[in-house]
């Protein structure tokens, strides 16, 4: 489970802004969760990245939101990226006419989110995370109503009725 350092870890380099919106009462409940799903096997990505999509200051105009990080060493706490080309990645990347799989260079203009935060090999946590995102999502088109979302997946599409203010875009 993540203890009480991995956490801290985590939530540390979360940009102040961001902090009231994603540091929010559903967060303990997944987190709690997320402790009784690591009995499965290794998190991804690991505690620190858990919240990459929120270190950098909130100016994006894009939320782009997947199911689950890639269950293995190469998930980096953003959608859709990675520090490895994966299978799933390739039609993404050549749909995008992307030359690798690191999207870092993307954080300053778009919020690369998943429906879940975190994941083992054998297990999605989406479960454990949709109450959480759901709540979360509401926050930040609160936050920033002139947001465009796309919504990539089933998963991701449940977030739509939760957007009231942005632009939303489905696909998949």
């Amino acid at each position: 489970p993540m203890n009480a350092e991995e956490i801290k870890a985590a939530i540390k380099p979360i940009h102040p802004e961001w902090r009231p919106i994603v540091l929010r009462p559903l967060l303990s409940a997944a987190l709690a969760e997320v402790g009784k799903l690591a009995a499965v096997g290794t998190i991804h990505p690991p505690a620190p990245l858990v919240f990459r999509a929120f270190w950098d200051p909130p100016v994006h105009k894009v939320v782009l939101v997947g199911q689950d990080p890639y269950p293995n060493d190469t998930a980096c706490g953003l959608s859709f990226s990675s520090y490895k080309m994966t299978p799933s990645q390739r039609p993404i990347c050549a749909l995008l006419d992307l030359h690798g799989s690191d999207l870092t260079a993307w954080t300053d203009r778009c919020l690369l989110l998943n429906m879940a935060l975190t994941c083992v090999k054998s297990k999605d946590h989406v479960d454990a995370w949709t109450p959480y995102m759901i709540s979360l999502v509401g926050a930040i088109d609160e936050f920033r109503p002139s947001l465009v979302w796309i919504l990539l997946g089933a998963k991701a599409q449940e977030l739509a009725p939760h957007i009231k203010k942005g632009t939303v875009l489905q696909w998949g």
